[in-house]
């Protein structure tokens, strides 16, 4: 009799087990279009483990109910790539299906070890709530932007203030993503409290729900690498590449020295500006149908002002912008960041005495690499006192025309100013004085924002040319939002857009006068592509340093042997080739 009991439960464990193969297979193989028995291994030992499981329950009916419904709520984040078209790959269902699978199955036998109802919903509802929290994140985020949450995306987050974020929920949530979480909350809580998982405790049952609990620890190990870990992973790699620029800092002015060639640069005042988010596409000088940059405008003609009209931007969020714009890396060599000398190191080993103005945060949730490279200026001064606690800034742009106006002057300098510019919200980045359109959308916001930054650049070029022996200034954005599309410049949404950038040089007569060969290729190029991850290479050309190994003359523009083959072009940090947008 107990030989037949065992053979009638060893029955039910195969049938159920090939059924729910079945199943999951035909969800793997259907999200990602692979209909190949690849990566099937783990599937098995997923149908198994919910076939057992299901054995310790005298409500299995409620127990296949609540593991699919969870299953499919943790799962949903194929479903967003579907409906967005991306690329889903077989063994990525399947990894992540297994994971989720081991993950639900334990919060939903462990708590089956205490005897208390209570304690059992509990510890249930904080598993279960642990668990999809990840999952209610990126849907949550799908419901605001429509585009699926990324490394990207997550290394922006860990590199934005309090009030930033506060902002941007403020901005973007809506009804629907409240009734969202809301409603993904309260089916947990269901689940979590619903009194189905009565055991009758013997031996048997004992052994199966402890062999369940080791199977699926071991299932959640072996399929750690997915979907879901693969975001923290990727963006704590490149946060560890942060700091490791950071800590060699001192071995990389140590070589600078054998870096540098004999020839030394002449004298001259450079200014270099860093721009904020602001996109040329709504900049009157580049063709603009709002007068938002009259400054700009009365100059682009003068002969000594150079207007480049296809800049992009090398991704689209500030940190690993200016990190490829202010260091000797970008998209197109294999320097390692940790090795990648900056502009502000290359020119004070080259005897310029070096300045950061600044009207950013200077400390953020992590201590960024931007930091790390304004903190070798000889001068610094940051207006911004909130240290990452908010996004408001203590003064407007203009205050740092006051800053420039306070710097100890020599006849060899490199001054680098970075604004707050077109950062959002916008509204808070100009004077009520400067408001010209109503203000009542955030086109006119961000077109407010632009002519108050065109006046501050104005009073930048009045003030630099006062100094003795000025030579040039440059301005750039660090990227751009993409404004006219209801985005702003989140990569994981990201639309060619957010990397049309502004870039301008203008160079005094004495310099024009004394590098006529560099400012005819200036004026050749100027019409043609560029990344603004050649900036450091730019910047070298323009101060006449010449760095042993790392200079790169074809990245250059002041270079004849720049190269400007357009098919070589790239941003999102070599994801996307420019000569794929269409225009």
């Amino acid at each position: 009799m107990f030989s037949s009991a065992l053979k009638k439960e060893i029955r039910t464990i195969v049938i159920t087990s090939v059924i729910v193969y079945c199943i999951l297979m035909l969800f793997a193989c259907g999200i990602s279009g692979d209909y190949t028995l690849r990566h099937s291994n783990g599937i098995i030992l997923s149908a198994v483990g919910i076939a057992l499981a299901s054995r310790v329950y005298i409500e299995r009916k409620v127990y296949f109910c609540q593991i699919s419904l969870l299953f499919l709520l943790a799962n949903s984040i194929f479903l967003i790539k579907l409906v967005l078209g991306n690329f889903i790959g077989l063994s990525s269902v399947k990894n992540y299906a297994n994971f989720s699978i081991a993950l639900l199955n334990l919060a939903l036998l462990l708590p089956m070890l205490f005897e208390k109802h209570v304690i059992r919903s509990v510890l249930r509802f904080i598993f279960l709530a642990v668990i999809l929290l990840p999952v209610f994140f990126i849907l949550g985020y799908y419901s605001v932007t429509s585009t699926v949450f990324a490394p990207d995306t997550l290394l922006a987050i860990a590199q934005t203030n309090i009030q930033e974020a506060i902002e941007y929920a403020k901005d973007n949530f809506s009804c629907k993503t409240i009734f969202l979480i809301i409603l993904t909350n309260a089916f947990v809580f269901f689940v979590a409290i619903k009194n189905t998982q009565k055991i009758l405790w013997n031996k048997y049952n004992l052994f199966l729900v402890l062999f369940c609990i080791t199977a699926c620890l071991v299932g959640v190990y072996k399929y750690r690498d997915n979907i879901i870990t693969d975001i923290p992973k990727q963006a704590s790699k490149t946060l560890a590449q942060y700091k490791n620029f950071s800590k060699e800092r001192t071995d990389r002015k140590d070589n600078m020295s054998k870096l540098l060639l004999s020839h030394k640069p002449e004298a001259g005042v450079y200014v270099l500006v860093i721009g904020e988010s602001q996109n040329r596409a709504h900049m009157q000088a580049y063709n603009y149908h709002r007068a938002t940059t009259p400054w700009l405008d009365s100059m682009k003609n003068d002969k000594n002002m150079l207007l480049f009209t296809k800049a992009y931007s090398c991704h689209t969020h500030t940190v690993p912008t200016l990190l490829y714009a202010l260091t000797a890396k970008n998209q197109y060599n294999n320097i390692a960041v940790k090795n990648a000398v900056s502009v502000l190191e290359v020119a004070e080993a080259a005897g310029f005495e070096t300045v950061w103005l600044s009207n950013q945060v200077k400390y953020s949730a992590w201590d960024t690499p931007v930091t790390s490279i304004a903190s070798e200026a000889n001068q610094q001064k940051w207006i911004n006192s909130t240290l990452g606690e908010s996004t408001n800034t203590d003064y407007f742009d203009g205050k740092l025309i006051e800053e420039l106006e306070k710097i100890k002057i020599t006849d060899k300098m490199l001054i680098v100013m970075h604004l707050m510019g077109n950062h959002g919200s916008y509204e808070q980045r100009y004077p009520k004085a400067f408001e010209k359109y109503d203000g009542k959308n955030t086109i006119d916001k961000y077109d407010n924002s632009i002519i108050y930054n065109d006046y501050v650049m104005s009073q930048v070029y009045k003030r630099a040319r006062k100094i003795p022996n000025f030579k040039g200034l440059v301005y750039c954005s660090d990227h751009a939002d993409a404004i006219d599309k209801n985005l702003s410049h989140d990569a994981a949404q990201f639309d060619f857009d957010m990397t049309h950038i502004p870039l301008y040089i203008y160079l005094s007569d004495s310099y024009i006068q004394n590098n006529s060969a560099k400012y005819k290729s200036l004026e050749k190029q100027k019409n043609k592509l560029f990344t603004n991850d050649l900036l450091f290479n730019l910047m070298l050309g323009v101060l006449g340093i010449n760095l042993n190994n790392i200079y790169e003359p074809n990245n250059d523009p002041t270079a004849d042997t720049f190269d400007n083959n357009k098919e070589r072009f790239k941003t999102l940090y070599g994801k996307k080739y420019i000569c794929e947008e269409k225009l």
